[in-house]
């Protein structure tokens, strides 16, 4: 639906030690840049909530 918003929770593992936040931010506004450009049909916004660490 047009104006319609929806809302995903996507959350990542870092698998090495260079990845970080900044890392992930960018590659996700990049791949859905990338569609929303290619595609026209939605635009989006990117909000950092924070990281946990995972329970040893």
């Amino acid at each position: 639906m047009i104006g319609k918003n929806y809302e995903f929770t996507v959350t990542f593992t870092a698998k090495e030690g260079w990845v970080d936040e900044i890392f992930l931010g960018n590659m996700l506004a990049e791949m859905l840049g990338s569609m929303a450009k290619s595609t026209n049909a939605f635009s989006f916004d990117i909000k950092f909530l924070g990281h946990n660490e995972k329970p040893k």
